[in-house]
């Protein structure tokens, strides 16, 4: 499995997630339109990871995004957030990061 796309599906929960930063060949993950609590613990594990999509998904915090620093991650998406407090300094740390919104 190389993309799952799980937009606007009422998804709610986020107990799963860190099973999906397992998967080996796993290069987009979109889970945008969704009312989700999502965490970035585990996501060092999805080597491949190149595009990661949270838009619109009720994000609030950015807890432990430091964990995606040496990531392959070239979009990231978290627009349209309830995003609070400073922009965490690991993001301008991201080194192929080509695309944040």
């Amino acid at each position: 499995i190389s993309a799952i796309r799980l937009r606007n599906n009422d998804m709610t929960d986020s107990g799963s997630y860190p099973s999906l930063f397992r998967l080996p060949e796993l290069r987009i993950l979109d889970l945008s339109a969704n009312s989700i609590n999502f965490r970035f613990e585990g996501i060092e594990n999805a080597t491949k990871l190149e595009e990661l999509v949270l838009t619109q998904s009720d994000l609030t915090s950015l807890d432990n995004i430091g964990s995606i620093v040496s990531s392959n991650i070239r979009r990231l998406s978290l627009a349209s957030n309830q995003l609070e407090g400073a922009v965490p300094e690991s993001l301008f740390q991201m080194k192929v990061l080509e695309d944040l919104d």
